[in-house]
Parts: C-alpha cells; structure tokens; sequence
C-alpha cells in the first residue's frame, strides 16, 4: 500500500460561508497528479458547495450526493449508515467488484472522514488509509478551524510550527496546552478578521487565564465584526480593567451598534452617564415617533460624537425624521457631512435643501460654496435668490460658473440677484457670461 500522501492546505476553512448562508465542503475522487516527476492517482479533495450549511446526517448524504454525481460510474452499489460519528459501509454483491472495494470505496471513505465521521467499517471490518492502494491529499488545517464545538476527524491540524493529527490535537487542548494558547494569543493579533472571529466564538475552550489580555486589545481592531464579537465577549464582565477600557474605546467608536453595545456594559457595570447611548438603538425602531423621541433626547445631550448615527436619519423614509436628521446635523455643524450628503442624487429634496442653505448661511470656503451652487442650480426660487446673495455679499469663489447658470433660469428676481452677484465679484469669467446675458 502506498504512503498517505500530506499536501499542506493552509485553507482558511474547511467551508467557507457566503453572504446567504451558503458554504463549501470538500468531496474526495480519484485524479492522477504528478509529484517530483512521478504522476499517481490518489484522493484529491473537490470543493462541492451546498446552499446552506450542513452537519451530521445531512452532511455525509450530501456528500454522497455529490460524490456520486462526481465518479463516472457512481458509488457502483455501496450504501452507508451514520450513527452518531460512526459509519458502515455496504454493498449487495457478497463480493463486490475489486476496483469497487479499492477505488471507489476509498473515494467514499475519506469524504465520509472529512465529513466528521471518525471511524468508517465496510461490513464488520474498520477501514484506515492503508486499506486501500491509494493516496489522499489531507488538509492541514489552522488550530482554530478545529476549536471545539468543531471536531475536525481526518488532517492534520497547525499549532505554530508543529502540524499534529487530530487526535493529537485534543489531547493537548484539554490538557490546555502551551503551544495552542500561544498560537490564539498570535492569531489574536495579527491574524485576519476570519481567523479572530472563529477564536472569539470558541475562546471559552482554549482555557485561558486572563481573557481580557487578549478581549481588550481588540476593540480597537478595524474589522467592525471582530469588535462586535469583542464586545458580546464582554458582556457582564464588571471589573475596573474592563470598565476602564471600554470608557477609552467608546468615545472612539463611532458605529452606532458597537456604541450601543459598549454602553450597555458600561451601563450594568454602574456608569449611568453612558445611558444617552443607549437611545441609539432606539434610533432603528420602526415607530417614527420612538425615532423622533431619541433623536431629540440625543441632540440635547450636545455629544458631536453622536452625529454620524443621526446624519442616518436624513434617508428614513418618514419626512418628519429625515427633518430631525438635518437639525442634528445643522446643530451638530457638521458641514463636511453635509457636504457629501448633497453629492447623493438620491437625497430627498427636503433633506438637500435645508442642507444647502445652512452650507451657505454657516458654512466656509469649498462647503460654503457647495451650499450655494447646489440652491443656484437645484432649489427653489427662494432659496436661488438668498445664495445669490450670500455669493455676491460675500464673494464666495467658486461660485462664479453657478450664478452664470443662474442667469437662465426662469425667475427673475433670481437672475436679477446673479447678475448683481456677477458685478460685485468682478471675476472675469462671470463678466463674461453677464455681458452675454446683457446682449441676449
């Protein structure tokens, strides 16, 4: 028989889950490679994926589905049973085909094994690697593909430099091994989001002596979904070191479901100030008259940090919210806000316009400017007129091709207000353009 053959497959999963759910498993077929010159058929893993995510029973027949569909002449009569992690593989003929006991049983074998099946029969007989002639390309998986509720059965598991057998694996993770909580610690800091997302669900199995060693340094990770796990990690825990920590993290946050998280903590840990953040979530009821009631609560308070969860008021679809999300951010003189906002060709016009006349009235150089030729171009007759009048009082650059354009349009005390802002700013270009009206 030939050796098993270890191909290190640093797979980031075993599945990998989609945006609906989905995820990808590994099926095993025979398929010749070629290594250091010598071409052999042995067991290569294919990824299969499933709509969504399967266990159990559930996963081993969708295995076999696709198994099946993956050999040209399918399983050639063998049938299997799962029990808990066992399974027993069977097969009409009292003695199957030679090609059917070697190759094609061994296809179903190590797909039964990464399925979670930790010990596979063929009638009474237990089935290993070596019951068959040949090789299979095992996955060499990160540690924390394999923390338990997961159980990885067939690879290979990575600890730092060190690549151990399952069963190697969970003997030292129960005995709470060195090497394995080095390894989180590690991965905890330089390891991607999905890396740390999969440790935070399972750090309550590695046996850690101070997790918030590893919990706090965390909440200042750029990956919004690693400081969420963070902070449900976090939940009842009242001692000073955290508390002191979340009051540093939370005036830095400024996504609103974090914020809220945080000042829950904070909250049942006694630090009443922190209740005003807890009227964000009210801030995604679907009663407008919660999100109103919040909102206001929230402008009195005077925090600009809470400005970024108000400045989503002004795409709600109730008229009366998206109005207090423009006196939030008009309190808030949140001008570059603003400023962005009108760049939305989506912007309802009792959000853009109100926007654009505080620009013009409070705002400074560029958003000033901004404010005024969005009124020039886009907004009503009575607006049109104020910035051109703001324009020509203040001489506003940036303005001149605006007002211009103003000499078009139907109004005209509108067109009487840029021509006067044209004179008064003495810009070339618009002298220009005012002399053409002129002759027109």
């Amino acid at each position: 028989m030939n050796t098993m053959t270890r191909l290190v497959i640093l797979a980031a999963a075993v599945c990998f889950v989609g945006e609906a759910q989905a995820a990808t498993y590994l099926v095993y077929a025979p398929s010749t490679v070629t290594v250091s010159g010598v071409a052999q058929e042995v067991y290569v893993a294919t990824p299969v994926q499933a709509p969504v995510e399967l266990a159990g029973n559930a996963l081993t027949d969708f295995s076999r589905t696709e198994l099946n569909r993956m050999l040209p002449d399918g399983l050639e009569g063998l049938e299997f049973s799962v029990a808990g992690t066992q399974a027993v593989i069977s097969h009409k003929d009292p003695e199957p085909a030679v090609q059917t006991l070697d190759r094609t049983m061994g296809a179903l074998f190590h797909t039964l094994r990464i399925a979670g099946v930790s010990e596979v029969r063929f009638r009474d007989k237990v089935l290993t690697p070596a019951s068959f002639s040949r090789g299979a390309l095992l996955p060499v998986l990160p540690f924390f593909m394999a923390l338990p509720p997961a159980r990885v059965t067939h690879g290979y598991v990575m600890v730092g430099s060190e690549v151990l057998t399952p069963r190697q694996f969970y003997k030292r993770l129960s005995a709470k091994d060195r090497a394995i909580r080095d390894a989180l610690v590690r991965a905890m800091r330089t390891g991607g989001p999905n890396a740390k997302l999969a440790i935070l669900d399972r750090l309550n199995e590695v046996g850690l002596r101070d997790s918030n060693a590893v919990l706090l340094p965390a909440l200042l990770d750029p990956d919004l979904r690693v400081r969420l796990a963070v902070l449900k990690s976090l939940e009842g825990r009242r001692n000073a070191r955290v508390v002191r920590s979340l009051e540093e993290y939370i005036d830095g946050e400024t996504i609103p479901e974090a914020k809220t998280l945080a000042a829950k903590i904070l909250v049942a840990a006694g630090k009443k100030d922190y209740e005003k953040y807890l009227l964000l979530e009210k801030l995604s009821d679907r009663d407008p008259n919660v999100v109103l009631e919040a909102a206001r609560s929230l402008i009195a308070v005077g925090d600009a940090k809470l400005a970024p969860a108000l400045a989503r008021l002004t795409s709600h679809p109730n008229p009366g919210v998206r109005a207090i999300g423009v006196e939030a951010l008009t309190s808030f003189s949140q001008f570059s806000v603003m400023e962005t906002l009108l760049r939305d060709p989506e912007l309802s016009m009792d959000v853009s316009q109100p926007l654009a006349r505080s620009l013009a009235d409070k705002g400074s150089g560029g958003q000033q400017a901004a404010g005024i030729v969005f009124l020039l171009q886009r907004g009503q007759s009575d607006q049109a007129l104020h910035a051109a009048r703001v324009a020509g009082d203040k001489r506003v650059v940036g303005t001149t091709k605006a007002l211009a354009d103003a000499l078009k349009r139907s109004e005209p005390e509108v067109r009487g207000a840029a021509a006067r802002a044209l004179g008064a700013m003495k810009d070339a270009q618009g002298l220009e353009a005012l002399a053409a009206a002129l002759k027109a």
